[in-house]
């Protein structure tokens, strides 16, 4: 592991409190997102419903602008459980939302996955 890498997992270890980094979050696919909410609406729009949300990851094209999809984090599975049951296809913003569980989430024990990398890329 690089020492940048290892940096960034004890940085993330010691910002939850724990002392290393090796469990996934709890985490919830979300998908049709209006493109003029940012990270900090969503957050704010579950948060003031009484529900606690870790983090807000939104995928983003080269040119800056939403795929209108991304991720929903949370410090516990329980919570998680609880946002997809009742939020669901709730309205946010413009759109109905949808939520669902990753694909991929008991495939990896990682909190960041790469994807479409350029084939000719030197790592």
């Amino acid at each position: 592991m690089s020492g940048q890498a290892k940096n960034a997992e004890n940085h993330f270890a010691k910002s939850l409190g724990e002392s290393k980094a090796t469990e996934r979050l709890p985490s919830l696919v979300l998908q049709n997102v209006s493109k003029d909410l940012a990270p900090g609406d969503i957050k704010k729009f579950f948060n003031s419903n009484g529900y606690h949300l870790y983090d807000v990851k939104l995928d983003k094209e080269l040119s800056n602008a939403s795929k209108q999809k991304g991720y929903l984090i949370f410090k516990d599975k329980s919570e998680k459980l609880r946002v997809l049951r009742e939020q669901n296809l709730a309205k946010l913003g413009s759109t109905n939302i949808v939520l669902r569980e990753p694909e991929n989430a008991a495939n990896f024990n990682s909190n960041v996955v790469v994807q479409n990398l350029p084939m000719d890329m030197d790592l």
